[in-house]
């Protein structure tokens, strides 16, 4: 409800900045909107009730009326409240007295906030004045003349009647009439007949005569019988209701709708004055809608001020004690503070508080960057880091493996050394052997040389198969031996890089301490 009657007195910030001045021009501004919303919610007010006139026409006219009042309301108290001070000159404040700003300065701020919302809701109620004009005219006229019109619509049903009694006035008095010719006719064939110079030419009554008799007495009857049957319909016709005329008698009820009653007003037309009064209801809506431009077009300074969005937040902060630093309290309290010393003081004190605000906001960026700077040196300082670790328990792994490898190698070429020493102790052998069997005559001395010479050939052939597997072997233990010195040169390269990154990090560090250090030195 606070929201709700903040909207209808035009004060989003109650009484925030709110000027003498700026209570005037609001109280003028609702009552130039209170009167184009009673306009347009009268107008088609009247519209739900002539559409609804046959069920219940009061729902429809307060249910249309109170749509189109609630729209023309909102719209207009939109545009009303529009923040039209966007565009201002923050470094000049000679305008800042209350005085009124030139055409000049009113059509800048205007055309520049067309560009933006402004344009928009001028566009909407523009379009809501040509409807307004085209279609609440016509019915805040027949509002208007509604006795006239009503009195029209009677007239011509009262026309309608009286034609449909003439009519039938009309049709009895010619029965009547043709009753009445018959009656004189039998009557003067009856005076005839009975003085002796009608049909039977004789004196007196006869059978002629009683039966001309009887057909005077017939048209006499069907005289009053029609006579009597004018006077009961005619009783019946003027005591009967509109419906009754309608069903009974074919006099059509007076439609009680929306052509009808635009029918009876295009006659009303031809009255002297009738269309001037019309325009003139739609001069009326049009200077309505003119006033509450021109209203927001001059409102004063007074008003912009109080609709300023940027200032009235400003002042919140302000009450909070969010600026007591900027100034001594009892120099601007609260209270003695006015809208305009407080807008001039706000907008000449930006610049000098945006700047202190990243000055402040600087220092902290530095304070923030030192503490950085402490903590990667004071890291720096304890450990070499996790990279350092890794690459050190690697070297330790590929040192012992290194190890394990020369092991191999050497005993595997000790191995091979013991084996080229039998094969040539076996060689020695064998060629001794083989100058003792050439030398011997003897068959058994040959045969012993020669089974001694067999068993050193096997010696040989068994240690020259050791041979080539020993080889081999030691083939392969000495390339594991190489890529394991590789990879111990490899992480002693990488060792020595991350220590030089480690002496360039903290230099990068120093200098970086020096720098922020020097702009704190500024900035103080």
């Amino acid at each position: 409800m606070k929201t709700l009657w903040k909207l209808v007195r035009l004060k989003p910030s109650g009484q925030n900045l709110c000027a003498p001045k700026a209570d005037i021009w609001l109280l003028l501004l609702r009552l130039n909107i209170a009167v184009i919303v009673l306009a347009e919610g009268l107008a088609w007010g009247y519209i739900g009730w002539l559409m609804a006139a046959q069920t219940v026409p009061v729902v429809g006219g307060l249910l249309v009326g109170g749509v189109v009042v609630i729209l023309v309301g909102s719209i207009d108290s939109a545009f009303a409240m529009l923040d039209l001070s966007r565009v201002r000159d923050r470094k000049s404040t000679s305008k800042d007295d209350g005085s009124m700003p030139t055409w000049r300065d009113r059509a800048l701020r205007l055309v520049r906030q067309f560009g933006t919302r402004a344009r928009v809701g001028v566009i909407v109620r523009i379009a809501m004045v040509v409807a307004s004009l085209m279609i609440s005219a016509p019915f805040l006229a027949q509002i208007m003349f509604s006795t006239d019109i009503r009195n029209a619509r009677a007239a011509d049903y009262a026309g309608a009647v009286a034609q449909k009694r003439a009519t039938l006035v009309a049709d009895f008095e010619r029965q009547i009439a043709v009753a009445r010719q018959k009656r004189e006719d039998a009557m003067a064939s009856y005076s005839s007949e009975i003085a002796g110079t009608g049909l039977s030419r004789r004196y007196g009554s006869g059978p002629v005569a009683r039966s001309l008799e009887q057909a005077v007495a017939g048209a006499n009857n069907l005289l009053d019988s029609l006579e009597h049957e004018r006077a009961a319909t005619l009783k019946a016709f003027d005591n009967a209701d509109e419906s009754t005329r309608a069903k009974q008698f074919g006099v059509d009820a007076r439609p009680d709708g929306i052509a009808a009653r635009f029918e009876a007003l295009g006659r009303m037309e031809a009255i002297p004055g009738f269309r001037r009064a019309e325009n003139a209801i739609r001069m009326v809506l049009f200077g309505l809608f003119l006033g509450l431009l021109l209203l927001k077009w001059y409102e004063p300074r007074a008003l912009e001020i109080y609709y300023d969005e940027e200032l009235q937040d400003a002042y919140e902060l302000y009450r909070a004690g969010y600026y007591d630093e900027w100034y001594e309290k009892e120099m601007l309290a609260p209270e003695k503070m006015t809208p305009f010393e407080f807008r001039r003081w706000y907008y000449e004190t930006e610049g000098v508080r945006a700047r202190t605000a990243a000055r402040r906001a600087k220092i902290a960026s530095i304070n923030a960057r030192m503490s950085e700077i402490e903590a990667t040196v004071n890291r720096l300082r304890d450990s070499p880091g996790a990279d350092m670790a890794v690459l050190t328990q690697a070297r330790e792994e590929r040192d012992q493996e290194l190890q394990v490898a020369d092991k191999k190698v050497q005993e595997l070429q000790d191995l091979s050394a013991e084996v080229a020493a039998e094969v040539g102790r076996c060689q020695d052998q064998l060629r001794g052997a083989a100058q003792t069997i050439a030398q011997e005559d003897g068959f058994a001395d040959s045969a012993v040389l020669i089974r001694k010479r067999k068993m050193w050939e096997e010696r040989l052939t068994a240690a020259i198969n050791r041979q080539r597997r020993h080889g081999d072997a030691l083939q392969e233990a000495i390339r594991i031996r190489a890529l394991r010195q590789a990879d111990v040169e490899r992480i002693d390269e990488m060792i020595r890089v991350h220590n030089e990154l480690m002496g360039e990090l903290a230099n990068a560090v120093s200098d970086a301490r020096k720098t922020a250090l020097r702009d704190l030195k500024d900035l103080a």
